[in-house]
C-alpha cells in the first residue's frame, strides 16, 4: 500500500506538470491558424486515453490479475512520453529569448519543415521586444493588466471543473450501477462520447472562436444535466429502509429501464457539450492569454487551480445524501448555466441597437443625419475610447486611440482585413489585393507592393504635373465661383489614373470609349459603394442588370489585354524601355499558372485587371477628396497660400501662369518643407478615411476588451488625428500646417494614420501624397488663390469617402 501511495504520488507530479507544460508548448510551436488544433489535441489524448482505460476494466474485470494488468497498461503511455519527449524540439520563442535568433530559426525551419520563415521570426522578434523582461510571481499578482488575465484564466479552470464533469466519470459507474445495473458499460458508453466529440472540436476551435464555444457547450451542458435530472425525478424512485421509524438507508434506487437509458442519454450529451467546448478550450485559452514573459508561470497557477477543484470535487459523493442524484445534477446543471453567462463577453458600452438594422439607423448613418467621422467623435466623447457600435446584427467595438492602433496593426498574424472595411468590393473586383487575405494576398502583395512605392511613382511626376495643369487651364477662371469643385477634382484624379493606368489622356480624348468607360465606370462603382450595406444578393443583381457598368467593365477589360498583348509582342531591343503604363509595368508577373501556394509565381491576367481597377477606383476616390479639402481650408487660410508661395519663391520656383512650363526634380520637390506641412494637415484634418476595419484571426484581449475569432473591429482613425492628448501645438481641430515644425513633429507615431497600418495599409498612400503634394504645388506655382464666400459654409458630406458639403469659392489666378 505505501509503494502505491509514493507512486501515485509520482505519477500525480507527472501528470500535473505535462498538464500545463502541453498546452503551454503547443500555444509556441502552432502557427496562428491551427493553434486551437494543436493544443487541443493535448485533451484528444487525454480522452482517448480515458476511453482505453475503460475498455480494458471492461475486458479484464473478472480477471483474477485485473487490478495489475490495469496498472501494468498504463506504463505503455509514460514511457512513449518519456522517449519521444527527447525528439522534440525547443519552442523558438523561448529560444529567441534565452539563446538568440540563429538557435531559434534552426527550431523553427524544423517544426515547420520551410525554410521561409523570417517574417515569423519577425513576427516573434517583436512579440518578444514589446512584452519586455520577464515578470516574477510577486508581479504577476500585483500589475493589474496581468492579475486580471490571472483571474480570468483561473476561473476558466475552476468553471471548466464545476460542470461536473470529474464526478460524472469518478462516480459515474456508480449512478448508474444503481440506476441501470450497468455501471462500467454506462461509463463505456460516456468516455467514447467524449473521445468522438472532442474530434470535431478540434476542427472548431479555430472556426467558431473560444468564447463562442464555451458559450453554446455552457448551455449545452445545462440542458443535458437538467434533462438526466428530469428524468430522475420522473421515472426513478428511491428506496428509504426505515427500521422503528428512522431512515437507516436511501441509496437503492428503481429505475425503469427506458428512464434510465434516457438518463445516460441525457449524461452522454452533457459529455459531448463538454468535450466541444469547456473540455479542451479552458486548457488552450488560458494558454493563449498571457505573454511569453510570464505565460509559463501563469499556466502552472491556473492548472494548479484546476487540479485543486479537481480534489474539491473528489467529495461530491457526499452530496448525494442530502440533495439526492437528480439534486447533484440540477447543481451541476446550474453550474454550467453560470459557466456559460460567465463566459459572455464583458462589452464596451454604446447606444443600444436596433433589432435588423443595430445602430446603423438609430445612429443617422444609413439616413445621412451623420458622416462616420461626426457620429464616432460623439460616440468617443459619449462613452470613452472604446465603444461599441452595431451593424446590423453583428458588435464591433471601436478602438479610438494610437495604442489601439498600434497594438492592432502590428500584430499581423492576429487581426487582417475586414470585409467590412468596404463591404462587397470583391462583387467589383473579385481579385483586388484589398479583397484578399491569407496566402493568395501574399501573393498579390509580392507584386503590387513594389509598384506604388516611391522609387516607381516618382516617374509619375510630370504626367501629375502636366494633367494639373489641363485642369487648371480649362476647369478655372479668374475670378469666378465655383460650385462642382469637388467633382472637378473627382476628374483631375481620374484623368491622371488613367494616365498612370492606361497612358490614356482624358482631356484630349474625352469622347473616347475609354473615357466614357472610365468615368462610367468609377461612376457606378462609386454609387455601389455608398449602398455598400444592401444585402449581397441585391449588389449582384444590381451589378448584373447596370448595362453601363457592364459596357463599361467590357470595355476597359478589352483595352488590358490589348495592351497586354502589345506588351507581349515587343521586339527584344524595346523590352529595356520602361513601362509607360501601370498595365505594362505588370505583364512582367504576368502568369496564367499562378497558385497561392508558391508565392512568387505572379498574377493571371484576371487579376491583373482586377487589380488595375481597384488602383483606379480607390485612387480617384481618396486623392480627389483630399484635393477637394485642401481647397476648402486654403478659402478658409488664405496666409497658408501666401505661405506656400513665398516657399516656392525662396526655391527659385515661378509662381504666376506662365509656371505650367517648368518642372520639379525630386530634390526640390523634397527641399519644400513647409509643402509638406500643408499636405500632412490636410490629410490629418480632413475626414477622407475616417476609420478602417480588421478582423481578428484568433481569440485575443485589446485594452482589457476580449475579442474573439471572427470578430470585426474598428479603428477611429479620424478621432486619433485630432485628439488633444496627442496633439499639442494649438487646437488639433484648426488647421495649422505649422505644428509639424514645433511640438507635434514628433507625433505618436499612430496618432496619424490617414492610410490605415501594418501590413494590410493602403499600397497606394506613398503614390497618394505624392500626388496631392505636387497638385498642392502646381496649383499654387500656376498662380491659383482659393477665397472664402458666404456659401463656403463646409460640413460633411458622406459618400466613399468623406468631401465638403458645401465647397462654394471664388477662384482667382495671377497672371503676372
Amino acid at each position: 500500500m505505501i509503494l502505491i501511495l509514493i507512486g501515485r504520488i509520482i505519477e500525480g507530479t507527472g501528470v500535473g506538470c505535462s498538464s500545463f507544460s502541453c498546452p503551454l508548448y503547443a500555444s509556441e510551436i502552432a502557427p496562428t491558424n491551427l493553434r486551437g488544433m494543436l493544443s487541443g489535441f493535448m485533451q484528444m489524448t487525454v480522452v482517448a486515453g480515458l476511453f482505453a482505460a475503460n475498455v480494458v476494466n471492461f475486458l479484464i474485470q473478472d480477471h483474477k490479475w485485473g487490478w495489475r494488468l490495469s496498472n501494468g497498461i498504463i506504463l505503455i503511455a509514460p514511457i512513449t512520453i518519456m522517449i519521444g519527449i527527447f525528439l522534440c524540439p525547443e519552442t523558438p520563442r523561448w529560444l529567441f529569448k534565452n539563446k538568440n535568433r540563429e538557435s531559434a530559426e534552426k527550431s523553427l525551419k524544423r517544426i515547420r519543415q520551410t525554410d521561409d520563415v523570417t517574417a515569423e521570426l519577425d513576427a516573434i522578434a517583436d512579440a518578444i521586444q514589446e512584452e519586455g523582461d520577464h515578470f516574477s510571481i510577486i508581479e504577476l499578482c500585483t500589475t493589474k493588466k496581468m492579475l486580471e488575465r490571472l483571474g480570468v484564466g483561473v476561473a476558466m479552470h475552476i468553471l471548466q471543473q464545476t460542470t461536473g464533469i470529474n464526478p460524472v466519470f469518478n462516480f459515474g459507474g456508480i449512478i448508474y450501477q444503481s440506476v441501470l445495473g450497468k455501471g462500467i458499460i454506462s461509463l463505456l458508453i460516456l468516455s467514447g462520447a467524449n473521445m468522438f466529440s472532442t474530434i470535431p472540436a478540434l476542427f472548431l476551435f479555430d472556426r467558431l472562436g473560444r468564447r463562442n464555444l464555451l458559450i453554446f457547450g455552457g448551455l449545452g451542458m445545462a440542458v443535458g444535466h437538467f434533462l438526466a435530472a428530469t428524468v430522475f425525478v420522473t421515472g426513478c424512485d428511491v428506496i428509504k429502509t426505515i427500521i422503528n421509524g428512522t431512515i437507516v438507508n436511501e441509496e437503492t434506487v428503481s429505475c425503469q429501464t427506458s428512464s434510465g437509458i434516457l438518463m445516460l442519454f441525457f449524461t452522454a450529451i452533457f459529455v459531448c457539450f463538454f468535450a466541444l467546448s469547456w473540455g479542451p478550450v479552458a486548457w488552450i485559452y488560458a494558454a493563449e492569454i498571457f505573454p511569453l514573459n510570464i505565460r509559463a508561470r501563469a499556466v502552472a497557477i491556473t492548472t494548479g487551480s484546476n487540479w485543486f477543484l479537481c480534489m474539491v470535487m473528489a467529495y461530491v459523493l457526499e452530496l448525494i445524501t442530502p440533495l439526492g442524484i437528480h439534486g447533484v445534477f440540477y447543481l451541476f446543471g446550474g453550474l454550467c448555466l453560470f459557466s456559460a453567462y460567465s463566459s459572455s463577453p464583458n462589452d464596451p458600452p454604446g447606444q443600444k441597437p436596433q433589432i435588423i438594422f443595430g445602430n446603423l439607423f438609430n445612429s443617422g448613418l444609413l439616413t445621412g443625419r451623420k458622416t462616420g467621422p461626426e457620429l464616432f467623435t460623439e460616440y468617443q466623447q459619449a462613452y470613452g475610447d472604446v465603444f461599441l457600435f452595431w451593424v446590423g446584427p453583428q458588435k464591433s467595438p471601436v478602438f479610438c486611440l494610437p495604442e489601439h492602433a498600434q497594438t492592432i496593426f502590428s500584430d499581423r498574424h492576429t487581426f487582417d482585413q475586414s470585409p467590412l472595411f468596404i463591404p462587397n468590393f470583391d462583387l467589383l473586383c473579385p481579385n483586388g489585393i484589398i479583397t484578399l487575405s491569407g496566402l493568395k494576398w501574399k501573393r498579390h502583395a509580392r507584386v503590387m507592393l513594389p509598384m506604388f512605392k516611391r522609387a516607381k511613382i516618382v516617374h509619375y511626376s510630370e504626367t501629375i504635373l502636366h494633367c494639373t495643369d489641363q485642369f487648371i487651364d480649362k476647369h478655372l477662371d479668374d475670378n469666378h465661383i465655383y460650385k462642382d469643385l469637388t467633382l472637378r477634382c473627382q476628374s483631375l484624379l481620374m484623368n491622371i489614373i488613367a494616365f498612370i493606368a492606361f497612358d490614356h489622356d482624358l482631356e484630349a480624348q474625352i469622347d473616347s470609349s475609354c473615357a466614357r468607360a472610365l468615368q462610367d465606370f468609377v461612376y457606378y462603382a462609386s454609387q455601389f459603394m455608398i449602398a455598400a450595406w444592401l444585402p449581397r444578393w441585391l449588389g449582384k443583381l444590381y451589378l448584373k442588370l447596370n448595362w453601363k457598368y457592364q459596357r463599361a467593365h467590357r470595355i476597359l477589360r478589352e483595352l488590358s489585354e490589348q495592351i497586354v498583348e502589345q506588351e507581349q509582342n515587343k521586339h527584344n531591343d524595346c523590352e529595356s524601355q520602361r513601362p509607360k503604363n501601370l498595365i505594362a509595368s505588370l505583364v512582367s508577373s504576368l502568369n496564367e499558372q499562378a497558385n497561392d501556394q508558391q508565392i512568387s509565381s505572379g498574377l493571371t491576367q484576371a487579376e491583373i485587371f482586377d487589380e488595375v481597377l481597384m488602383a483606379i477606383t480607390a485612387g480617384t476616390e481618396t486623392t480627389a477628396k483630399a484635393l477637394s479639402w485642401f481647397i476648402f481650408y486654403m478659402s478658409k487660410h488664405p496666409r497658408v497660400q501666401q505661405k506656400i508661395k513665398q516657399e516656392l519663391k525662396e526655391h527659385d520656383l515661378a509662381v504666376g501662369d506662365n509656371a505650367h512650363s517648368s518642372s520639379l526634380s525630386m530634390e526640390t520637390l523634397d527641399s519644400l518643407v513647409y509643402c509638406d506641412c500643408v499636405t500632412k494637415e490636410v490629410l490629418r484634418l480632413a475626414p477622407v478615411a475616417g476609420l478602417t476595419a480588421r478582423r481578428a484571426t484568433r481569440d485575443t484581449v485589446v485594452d482589457d476588451i476580449s475579442i474573439h475569432r471572427g470578430q470585426d473591429l474598428y479603428i477611429a482613425l479620424y478621432n486619433m488625428n485630432k485628439d488633444p492628448r496627442y496633439w499639442h501645438h494649438g487646437d488639433p481641430t484648426e488647421f495649422i500646417p505649422e505644428r509639424f515644425l514645433f511640438e507635434d513633429k514628433n507625433h505618436h507615431p499612430y496618432a496619424m494614420v490617414t492610410f490605415g497600418g501594418g501590413h494590410r495599409a493602403c499600397l497606394g498612400q506613398d503614390l497618394a501624397q505624392f500626388e496631392l503634394k505636387l497638385m498642392i504645388i502646381r496649383l499654387m506655382q500656376r498662380g491659383v488663390s482659393f477665397e472664402d464666400t458666404p456659401e463656403n459654409i463646409g460640413g460633411y458630406k458622406q459618400q466613399v469617402t468623406c468631401c465638403p458639403r458645401h465647397l462654394v469659392v471664388r477662384v482667382r489666378i495671377d497672371h503676372h
